[in-house]
């Protein structure tokens, strides 16, 4: 059972809520959050009650129930400010947006900070001269201003201003589900959620897309030739051409096959051309993978993991036949969330996200021995010491640690 939980200028409006629309993004630059909701108006109970600058917050409650359990799981989806409200004598609709859609204006005066300052500073002075008020979480790998000067003109917006510095620090901005602006490492994640048994069917063409790394593409003659040129149009012969990313690759994430390309007068040479080129696009957009996923919300900027099509690869062959290539399966697609899409109504909960798989899981600022959150992961997560760490290296180097699929074995003395 799914349960709004949504609350405008300090009332609750969760009864008469009938639909909700929310896109949010790491990418503010771009696309800045936006939410739209859709209230009963009954009784004209909303004309007149809301206006701009009320805060608005909105989550959603999956509560899951078996014969012997219930639980209940809250997924906070958006904190921002209306924009518009419009009521007529059915609905009333709002529209909100996250505080960040003020940094829009000019700085009105010159900013500038010299090499070496750190750029955490940077930061929490760039949000001091906007009048932020809300809360931070600044995580930075590049502590110190590089080389260069930083200066902002007194004509960029606030929004200019914090990209300039990410394209430096090689961070991300935005502004999370409660209200707080995050300036951080990409690689800052602390934790990880799996998105198996949510993960909608039939999504391949989204969910795979950007991380194949077997394309097959299927040719042929329309007729066949007799050897004195005339033909008869009951013939098709079937060409195909199968390429596929380098072994090592194919060994990290498994086999997964892009969705089969038929261009019926191609000839080998053609197929296996369209083939190469697909698979380098498909390398080359590796992070744009786009999941759906049913009655679940991840956070921003967490890690997730599903693996495609729930492990089906369809017919392997063009005739009619269902069949499974034996021995090959998915591997996982693991990464970051970088932008989701909220719909929630009487219909259900859906979401649509975005996931860069370029992201490492480890963290670039956790201190070594901190650990970071990533037990559900599955097997090979392993916590290391820094002396630990060290002598892992040191085994690398000279040939004394064995490696497997899941595991790294460490063939040292033992300590002291």
């Amino acid at each position: 059972m799914l349960k709004p939980v949504i609350s405008i200028a300090g009332l609750d409006v969760s009864p008469w809520f009938i639909s909700m629309h929310a896109e949010q993004t790491v990418d503010l630059w771009k696309d800045p959050d936006k939410v739209d909701i859709t209230l009963a108006n009954t009784r004209l109970r909303f004309s007149g009650r809301f206006q701009p600058k009320d805060v608005i917050t909105a989550s959603i409650i999956n509560i899951r129930e078996t014969c012997d359990t219930k639980i209940a799981k809250q997924y906070p989806v958006f904190t921002g400010e209306v924009q518009l409200a419009d009521a007529d004598d059915k609905l009333c609709k709002i529209q909100a947006s996250c505080r960040l859609g003020g940094m829009s204006s000019n700085l009105n005066d010159s900013y500038i900070a010299q090499p070496g300052t750190s750029t955490k500073k940077i930061v929490n002075d760039l949000l001091d001269k906007f009048g932020w008020t809300g809360g931070r979480e600044i995580h930075i790998a590049v502590e110190t201003l590089p080389r260069k000067e930083f200066c902002v003109k007194p004509e960029v917006d606030f929004l200019g201003a914090f990209e300039m510095l990410a394209e430096i620090t090689g961070s991300w901005y935005f502004q999370d589900e409660f209200g707080t602006f995050w300036f951080r490492d990409p690689q800052a994640i602390d934790d990880a959620i799996s998105l198996d048994g949510n993960l909608l069917n039939g999504s391949e063409r989204t969910s795979l897309i950007g991380y194949c790394n077997v394309v097959q593409v299927i040719g042929g003659s329309v007729y066949s030739s007799w050897e004195d040129g005339s033909e008869i149009p009951s013939q098709w012969p079937t060409i195909r051409a199968i390429v596929a990313a380098p072994a090592e690759e194919l060994e990290a994430a498994g086999i997964i096959m892009a969705p089969p390309v038929f261009i019926p007068e191609a000839n080998y040479t053609q197929c296996k051309e369209i083939a190469t080129n697909l698979l380098e696009f498909y390398r080359n957009k590796r992070d744009n993978c786009k999941p759906k996923v049913l009655g679940i919300v991840p956070r921003l900027g967490s890690i997730v993991y599903y693996t495609p099509r729930n492990g089906y690869l369809g017919a392997a062959t063009c005739d009619s036949d269902e069949k499974v290539t034996e021995g090959t399966k998915f591997g996982k697609v693991t990464g970051c969330v970088v932008k989701r899409i909220v719909d929630f109504s009487k219909d259900g909960l859906i979401c649509d996200l975005e996931v860069a798989t370029r992201i490492s899981v480890t963290s670039g600022y956790v201190p070594i021995g901190k650990g970071v959150k990533a037990e559900d992961m599955g097997e090979g997560i392993t916590k290391l010491s820094e002396d630990k760490l060290k002598q892992l290296l040191e085994g690398l180097a000279d040939g004394t640690v064995e490696l497997d699929d899941s595991t790294v074995t460490v063939n040292a003395a033992p300590e002291d």
